[in-house]
Formats: structure tokens, C-alpha cells, sequence
């Protein structure tokens, strides 16, 4: 389970696209940001909870040897398979989850539904905002031939076009079964993202807001504590990781796709110190 609200490259993109256009005052951006962070740590709290009291009982009404779940390494190997005979993935939530408010006095059948509604509307609206932000990338994307082929820059930026894109690649990779190994590499690519938010706030601050010194290096210091963990999580993962996949067919493009985010990693670390370095522009130059 991961709560990343904390620290979410695909949070910060969805924030700075629709969550900003949605508030009144800039400053109720603490209140909504915070609240979204604690509220998701809360949601998976709730989650870890519910699927480990699911799986205990699951593995009690099989008549599972409960002395074999002492070591976290027999739980993945011995309890995993129990559990997983018995629901599907999504199932595993929604029964944990109707368990859970069971005890409470709610009606477990109820439970189990809300449970369904509730997964089924997170992974709409992510499916939604995911291939909305795809579709806006994609686009960006051809800017560059935008002034020197205007006809095709307006068919490939096309939002039906880009939309059919974005949601065809993604179909691509979960039929051709490299959703498994890419989805690891997900996390670093998130987390890439979201250096990119910190390192663009910690020039913000610089360049535009023009803060003292002291609140430039209280956006600077954390921003390139995460670009380093980014980078060497991204390094660790093309060089262990990455070549414990067994089919070809799946490592050789997440290896391509892993050295793809490093080399992107470096050139935009490139361009932010050159334009943390350059420091805000003279008065006179702004005039």
C-alpha cells in the first residue's frame, strides 16, 4: 500500500492542473494540500487494517497452519496462495473491507457492495485523470513542429487522437502482461515526477518570489534529497531489478524504458541548476 500523498509526482500534475483552478485563495492550498495527504494516509490505513484482517480469517477458515505466518517470507510464499485461491485481487479488498465494518454492526453483503462501488469509482476517475494528463503530455510533446507542420501538429494534438494514444498504450501493456514488471518502475518514474514539482518550486522561490536565503534552501535541500533517492532507486532498479525478469520480451523494454527516465533524470537536474544558478532577473531587465 502506498499513501502518496505525501509525495506524489502524479498528485503534484493533477494539482497543478485542475485542484488550482478549483480554489478561491491561493493560500487554502495548505489546507486542501494537507488535507488530501492525511486523509489518503488515513484511506490506507484503513486498507492495510481490513486486508490483513481478511487474511488472517481467510487463513483460519482454511485450516492454514498459523504457525507458518510467523516469518514475513513464509506469509508471501504459504498465506499468499490461500488467500488468492480464494478471491481475486479486487475481491481480496472488497470482502476484507466487509469483514472490517462487520464488526461494527454493518451487514457484511453491504459492506462487501460499498466496498465494490468504492474501488470501482477510484479507478474510473484515476483511469479518467491519467489518460486526460497523457493525452495534454502528448500533445506538448509535438509543440516543437507546431510553427513548421501546422497540419500535422493539429491532427496528432488532437484530443481524440491523443486520447485513443494514451488509453491504447496502456491497453498495450496490461494484454502483453508487462504491467507486473513495469508497474515497479512506476514508482520511480512517480517519484520523478515528483523531484520535477520540487526542483521547479525550489526556482519559484528563487527566480520569481525572490524569498531570503534561508527559504530558498528550505525548498532547495529537500528538492535534491529526492532527486538523488529518484536517481539511485532508478540506477538500482536497471541494474538488480531489472535483470531478474525472465522474459525478454518484457525485460528489454523496461530496461529501455528505465534508461529512457535516467537520462531524462539528468538533463532536467541540467537545467535546473542552470536556472537556480542564474537567479531571478535584474529589475531593469524585467521592465
Amino acid at each position: 500500500i502506498i499513501a502518496c500523498g505525501a509525495l506524489s509526482g502524479f498528485h503534484s500534475i493533477v494539482a497543478s492542473g485542475t485542484s488550482s483552478k478549483q480554489l478561491d485563495n491561493e493560500l487554502s492550498g495548505l489546507l486542501v494540500g494537507y488535507g488530501g495527504m492525511f486523509t489518503e494516509g488515513f484511506l490506507s490505513t484503513i486498507v492495510v487494517l481490513s486486508i490483513a484482517a481478511f487474511g488472517m480469517t481467510v487463513l483460519k477458515e482454511a485450516g492454514a497452519d498459523m504457525t507458518k505466518l510467523a516469518s514475513p517470507a513464509l506469509i508471501g510464499k504459504y498465506g499468499a496462495g490461500i488467500i488468492k485461491s480464494t478471491v481475486k485481487e479486487v475481491g481480496i479488498f472488497t470482502n476484507s473491507f466487509g469483514k472490517l465494518v462487520n464488526v461494527i454492526g454493518i451487514p457484511e453483503k453491504l459492506g462487501v457492495t460499498f466496498g465494490g462501488l468504492w474501488v470501482s469509482a477510484f479507478i474510473l476517475t484515476t483511469l479518467d485523470t491519467s489518460n486526460r494528463l497523457a493525452r495534454f503530455a502528448w500533445g506538448e510533446i509535438w509543440e516543437p513542429v507546431k510553427k513548421t507542420s501546422e497540419g500535422f501538429y493539429k491532427f496528432i494534438a488532437n484530443k481524440w487522437v491523443g486520447s485513443i494514444i494514451a488509453a491504447g498504450l496502456g491497453m498495450l501493456i496490461v494484454w502483453g502482461g508487462t504491467l507486473g514488471a513495469l508497474w515497479p518502475g512506476f514508482a520511480g518514474a512517480n517519484q520523478m515526477l515528483a523531484s520535477i514539482a520540487m526542483i521547479t518550486a525550489a526556482v519559484w522561490v528563487r527566480n520569481v518570489q525572490k524569498a531570503k536565503k534561508v527559504w530558498q534552501y528550505a525548498v532547495l535541500i529537500p528538492a535534491l534529497f529526492l532527486w538523488v533517492t529518484v536517481t539511485v532507486a532508478l540506477i538500482w532498479y536497471l541494474f538488480v531489478a531489472v535483470p531478474a525478469i525472465k522474459a525478454a520480451t518484457t525485460k528489454y523494454p523496461v530496461a529501455i524504458f528505465t534508461i529512457i527516465m535516467i537520462i531524462l533524470n539528468f538533463i532536467l537536474i541540467g537545467d535546473f541548476l542552470g536556472a537556480f544558478r542564474k537567479g531571478p532577473k535584474p529589475e531593469a531587465e524585467v521592465k
